[in-house]
């Protein structure tokens, strides 16, 4: 008899999708957030 699995499974690839995002999300700020001193500063 199994057990059926409730919500969301998180299997690797979510844990690697998430860390890829954060990882973009942090380097387009950092991008963004240069180009602004540059221009502005």
């Amino acid at each position: 008899m199994r057990i059926p699995e409730e919500g969301i499974t998180w299997h690797y690839t979510t844990w690697l999708n998430i860390t890829f995002l954060l990882l973009a999300a942090t380097l387009l700020v950092r991008s963004c957030a240069l180009a602004a001193l540059r221009c502005c500063g």
